[in-house]
């Protein structure tokens, strides 16, 4: 706990009431194709954290995939926040400020557990972050909005209790516990930059399969913008074997490092 699981406590901050939570308030207030889109821009804040942190390179090509990304993030966002600034659009202010916690909270959650991932395995990172994310929900949120606000907490909570309601979320969890192993899993093998924008590839699927089981099509702005993130994404991760074979920058002046033998002797 004191050395490794406190990143994935600290990653499940960023990743579950920030992120998720955001995602959620985005697909409320908006809708599921601009959930699903608007937090695509992830790969921009991952890859910056983990550049700044423990020097992971940001090679030429990953730079001009990040700023593609970020075209298709001002493409998304750009026609609703001028329509909600002009007084032309709904309450779905709420909707939008979803979206970048979902893009701000994954990209933060993803250099955090970068840095844990170095001596932890995916599958044990993963139980010990869905872990946290559940104590800080039962243990501090719920009963903090329910000792603090008017909300009537415990008739949502006793409603969810439902055979529809469990059948979906059972779907979700089962889906959602696959991505999330693999996508820890890729952290450590090709960069937390690269991770992310391979998966951020989840929002042409999420597309296809909204447009499928609802027979709605997005708004132009949210395919132009799932155009551009796909292209950032494509540039980000097709780097030449070379440079994927040392995504993190080695240090000179690193003392020894401790060995094995050094270990017991100490």
């Amino acid at each position: 706990m004191r050395y490794i699981s406190k990143w994935f406590f600290i990653g499940a901050i960023f990743g579950g009431p920030m992120a998720i939570f955001g995602s959620y308030l985005a697909i409320g207030y908006i809708g599921g194709a601009f959930a699903a889109i608007s937090a695509l821009m992830y790969p921009i804040i991952g890859a910056t954290l983990a550049r700044l942190w423990y020097q992971e390179k940001i090679t030429r090509r990953a730079a001009v995939g990040i700023f593609i990304i970020l075209a298709g993030g001002v493409t998304v966002y750009a026609p609703g926040i001028i329509a909600e600034i002009t007084g032309t659009g709904d309450t779905g202010w709420l909707g939008y400020l979803g979206g970048a916690m979902a893009a701000i909270g994954w990209g933060v959650e993803g250099a955090i557990a970068g840095r844990g991932l170095d001596v932890a395995d995916p599958d044990v990172g993963i139980t010990v972050r869905f872990t946290a994310e559940v104590l800080y929900w039962v243990a501090l949120i719920l009963p903090a909005i329910y000792l603090f606000t008017d909300q009537p907490v415990v008739e949502l909570v006793v409603a969810t209790f439902n055979w529809a309601a469990i059948g979906w979320l059972t779907l979700a969890g089962v889906t959602f516990a696959f991505c999330y192993v693999s996508w820890y899993k890729s952290f450590p093998l090709i960069g937390v930059g690269r991770g992310q924008a391979i998966a951020a590839l989840y929002g042409l699927f999420a597309v296809i399969f909204l447009a499928a089981f609802t027979l709605k099509f997005p708004e132009w702005n949210f395919l132009a913008g799932l155009v551009l993130f796909v292209a950032g994404g494509f540039v980000m991760f097709t780097e030449s074997d070379e440079v994927l074979e040392v995504v993190r920058a080695v240090s000179t002046d690193r003392k020894k490092p401790c060995t094995a033998v050094d270990a017991v002797n100490s």
